[in-house]
């Protein structure tokens, strides 16, 4: 039994030190990203990497290998005109699996006195230390594609305002792992395949604050615990008969938690399973989920999901 816990302890280590390295490795390619530095960007990616940008707007699609990060990072120096500021306050390891949460500022070539922010969550899949696989999720997809769609309406933007320089890292790697938010992350999710909900609310601030995004019949934000149970009836209620959620990836880091949901169901008015991707956000404080939020890897796809049709 020692000799079980010694390799137990040490395979805790090495999967934490390789969270470490991981988180490393992406710093590295915020700050070649961030600089334009297409060839150092390229060098942190897999020959089978792929890119996924969802949405309506130019820049959607696949892009494969060094050559399409590469273009996508062109696609964006073509497409703003001269303002690109990106923060990258959250950064989120757990092994191979990672997530960040960026704001961005830019301004359009064609109209460069207006800018948009834009906030954006990212899940990447890691194998030796190079990008496998990477998902652009904007947390609001009409926004992201107004910004992406020339001729569009500005409805969003304002005027471009000074730029303030960020002194500072891109991203800070310290506390990008949290084993014990890693622990209560899954607390929570075992509870919930359990279907004990008071073991899962354990796990959730009585004040928590539940935002759901997009434009469903689902969306908006919810408040507390009955809030939370109201979203989770919501949600059921276009259940029909099938209904399977499985977690394809998590990590967690000091403040932050992440979870990619797998969801299949059928629905009252089509007894056909959908399957459907949601990238989970969890802000953590003092040993509580204190927000969740939802927002949809495919935007369009998961609200035709959730919406029932017209009578």
């Amino acid at each position: 039994m020692r000799m079980l816990d010694r390799e137990a302890q040490f395979e805790t280590v090495a999967h934490f030190a390789r969270s470490r390295q991981n988180a490393e490795m992406l710093s590295e390619l915020y700050d070649a990203f961030a600089s334009g530095d297409e060839d150092a960007a390229g060098r942190f990616v897999a020959p089978d990497f792929v890119l996924h940008v969802p949405g309506r707007g130019r820049n959607a699609g696949e892009y494969w290998g060094a050559k399409g990060l590469q273009q996508f990072m062109s696609n964006i120096a073509a497409q703003h005109g001269g303002l690109f500021d990106l923060r990258v306050p959250v950064l989120s390891v757990n092994g191979g699996d990672a997530f960040t949460r960026e704001l961005v500022r830019m301004n359009r070539a064609h109209d460069p006195d207006l800018e948009w922010t834009i906030p954006i969550s990212n899940r990447f899949k890691i194998r030796d230390r190079k990008l496998t696989e990477a998902w652009v999720i904007p947390e609001d997809q009409r926004l992201y594609d107004e910004y992406w769609t020339t001729g569009a309406e500005p409805v969003s933007a304002t005027l471009v305002k000074p730029r303030t320089r960020n002194l500072g890292p891109l991203i800070d790697v310290r506390g990008a792992s949290s084993p014990e938010n890693l622990l209560l992350l899954e607390g929570m999710y075992e509870s919930f395949w359990r279907g004990d909900g008071d073991a899962m609310r354990r796990h959730i601030s009585e004040d928590v604050i539940v935002n759901i995004a997009g434009k469903s019949a689902m969306s908006g934000v919810y408040i507390g615990w009955s809030g939370y149970m109201g979203f989770r009836a919501k949600l059921m209620s276009m259940v029909a008969s099938r209904y399977k959620l499985d977690v394809v990836a998590i990590a967690a880091s000091e403040r932050d938690g992440w979870a990619t949901e797998y969801i299949r169901m059928n629905r009252p008015w089509d007894d056909s399973v959908r399957a459907i991707e949601v990238q989970m956000h969890f802000l953590i404080e003092g040993g509580l989920i204190t927000q969740i939020d939802d927002f949809p890897v495919d935007t369009y796809a998961w609200e035709k999901l959730y919406t029932p049709p017209r009578p």
